[in-house]
């Protein structure tokens, strides 16, 4: 009989709980590197500003002369 060719179900739960034990490890180390990269705080905000565009300059002086 066909019914008797599939796997029971308990032969699929290990593979179940080593997927969601993987998935767990990688949430955890990609919080983690985040943490450790994005989170730090260490960029402070950039307050909005003007600048006068004169003829010949080029958007990279104007951030030079904005931000040394």
């Amino acid at each position: 009989m066909i019914a008797d060719l599939a796997p029971p179900l308990r032969a699929r739960r290990p593979q179940f709980g080593r997927r969601l034990l993987m998935l767990a490890v990688l949430v955890a180390i990609g919080v983690a590197v985040w943490g450790v990269v994005g989170g730090t705080g260490a960029t402070r905000p950039v307050g909005a500003g003007t600048a006068v565009v004169r003829p010949g300059q080029t958007l990279w002086a104007i951030a030079e002369s904005h931000f040394p």
